[in-house]
Formats: structure tokens, sequence, C-alpha cells
């Protein structure tokens, strides 16, 4: 038996088939014994067309500081079909499925204790710091926490719009909704606590002179 060579992979990504002629020497099939006659066909793999497909990286696991974001990646024909992973190695290394990532997105702020009233007695301010809990390091802005008002387009409604806020965004025509910064203060008024004393001037000339 003579035999030509084999044929081109029936599958361009993962395992197919391939043939190869065969005929006998003499060119009278029948002068061959067939059961001697190696095989013509056989399976056969490729990596021709493979590819790895690659997903978008889902969010951040930490919302608040560093943590990790993963992706879908396989490795497929062109079709899009899945194949084994052996077959896209073959040709380029595998793209990473995890990356480290960074959000501030769910960090809050943190208002700290107020400071003392700057005046003892009487009137006065005092102040407080308020902080973001994302980390300085990282760079990103804190979000700003928000808070949401129904708001009437004409005076008269002004009560409607209120009793009715929590279905404010459906009331079109007559109440809107308006959205404000909600941080916290970092100043406010204040009342000293201190005991306030009375402070004496000198005594004036006398209003009279002879008497």
């Amino acid at each position: 038996w003579v035999y030509g060579d084999w044929g081109t992979c029936s599958e361009t990504c993962g395992q197919g088939r391939r043939e190869r002629e065969s005929w006998c020497e003499s060119g009278d099939a029948t002068q061959c014994n067939l059961a001697d006659r190696s095989s013509v066909d056989e399976p056969c793999d490729s990596s021709v067309e493979c590819r790895w497909a690659v997903g978008d990286w889902n969010l951040c696991d930490n919302t608040c500081g560093v943590g990790v974001r993963p992706r879908s990646v396989a490795c497929t024909n062109l079709e899009g079909q899945a194949r084994d992973e052996q077959y896209c190695a073959e040709r380029a290394n595998k793209p990473p499925t995890q990356e480290e990532c960074a959000s501030c997105s769910g960090c809050s702020w943190l208002a700290a204790d107020w400071s003392e009233c700057d005046n003892g007695c009487g009137k006065g301010t005092r102040q407080r710091a308020v902080t973001c809990t994302c980390p300085p390091h990282l760079g990103l802005d804190c979000p700003m926490p928000t808070r949401e008002v129904c708001e009437a387009t004409d005076s008269a409604m002004e009560s409607f719009c209120t009793n009715f806020a929590s279905i404010c965004s459906e009331l079109s025509g007559s109440c809107r909704v308006k959205v404000f910064p909600a941080i916290a203060a970092t100043t406010e008024e204040c009342e000293g606590s201190g005991v306030c004393h009375w402070h004496l001037s000198a005594w004036s000339s006398c209003s009279a002179t002879c008497g």
C-alpha cells in the first residue's frame, strides 16, 4: 500500500479528523490485502483559529479601598464556541482573570466631635472635622452625599408637595425633585456655656460741680 500526505484537520480549533489517500502500488487494489492497509483516517488537533475571549471587568469587590475585580476569560473558536484552554495556550498566554482595583464609591463621611464654643459667654461658633473614609493615598474622590427635596413649582403648592414628597417625581407640573449636597456641616453657631461676669469701667466725673 502507498499513502498520500495527510489532509488538513476538519477542525480549526479543537479536535477533529483528517484523512489521506491510499492505493495499491501495482495499481490493482485486488492485489493488495485490505487488512494490511494502515489507517487512512485519524483524530487531529488544531489551534489555528483559537482565541482567548475576554469579558469586561466586573466591579471592584471593595467599594471603599483596595480590592480585586474579576473578568471572564475563555478559549473559543471564531464562532464563539468553547474549547479546551490547551488549544489557546498553544498560541498565546492566557490573559489575567483578575486584577487589583480601587474604589471609593461606597465610602462614607465621618464627623468628629464639635470643638468648644469659641466664645465662653454669649454667641460664637464651633468647628469639627468632617472626613471621608476613602484612603488618601488612592487619590480618589469621595462620593458627595445628597438629599432630595420635593419643591413646589408654585408657592400655593408647598404644603401639598411636602406631604406627598415620596411620590414627588410623579407630580410633574406641581412639584419637582431638587437635589442638594448633604455633607455634614463643619461650622455652626453656639452659645457659650461658661459663667458670664460683669466688667466695671472707671467712674465718670460727677454730674454736679457743687452739691
